[in-house]
């Protein structure tokens, strides 16, 4: 588990991933751009399935929520794994919240990307999670990934491709994350969405804190000002 005492780096510290990218990784943004169209249809082709790391269903022991309120135990989730949950993120309409136990080297590539100037919020300026998230880890905790797994773009549900150059079309630029089988949007393994992608803002994060020594999670509602898609 993460400790309480680790420090997310302060969002000065990736500044230089807001200025004007070299020809080269103009470039890369180009190439990635289009072969978005690639991705799909290679994920098509195999059937839309989630390689490497396998979901886990949530259990009763696991779950448990009131209104408005998603109560999560941690301990299960092993290092690479996402569980999925329902919520009703808003009235009458139910969205599912993902947890990803993030490894270190998934916390790695989360840097790294920005490094390739392709991600169109690298860090989370728009107001798609609440002030504690807005960080390049987008979570309290960099360990915890806390979202709903809804596209921006028109509500479909992405799919977890968390291992790098495992998602079919994609070449070195892909290090793990999210893609949406419905129109192609991708998005880092923070959610954050990748130029050329129809998506047009980063995966929403509702509000959440933790319990007991971090070991259960709690979902409290949809951070106010944010979208979970535009549909």
């Amino acid at each position: 588990m993460s400790d309480e005492k680790q420090d997310l780096p302060p969002i000065g510290d990736h500044e230089d991933s807001l200025r004007e990218p070299a020809p080269d990784m103009k470039r890369r943004r180009f190439l990635v751009a289009g072969g978005l169209g690639a991705i799909s249809a290679g994920a098509a082709a195999i059937g839309l399935i989630t390689p490497f790391v396998s979901s886990l269903a949530p259990t009763q022991a696991a779950m448990t929520q009131g209104p408005n309120k998603l109560v999560v135990d941690l301990k299960p989730i092993k290092p690479g794994q996402m569980v999925t949950f329902p919520y009703l993120a808003e009235p009458h309409a139910i969205a599912p919240v993902v947890v990803v136990r993030r490894t270190p080297e998934m916390l790695a590539s989360l840097i790294k990307i920005m490094d390739q100037h392709i991600l169109r919020d690298p860090l989370s300026q728009q107001p798609q999670q609440p002030p504690y998230a807005t960080n390049i880890y987008r979570s309290r905790k960099p360990e915890w990934l806390v979202m709903f797994n809804k596209c921006t773009h028109l509500c479909c549900v992405p799919q977890y491709w968390p291992e790098p150059r495992s998602l079919p079309g994609a070449k070195d630029w892909w290090l793990g994350g999210f893609h949406c089988p419905c129109h192609g949007s991708v998005y880092d393994l923070a959610g954050r969405v990748i130029i050329g992608s129809p998506a047009p803002q980063n995966m929403a994060v509702p509000d959440y804190h933790f319990e007991e020594a971090d070991t259960r999670l709690v979902v409290t509602g949809k951070y106010g000002p944010s979208g979970i898609c535009i549909f």
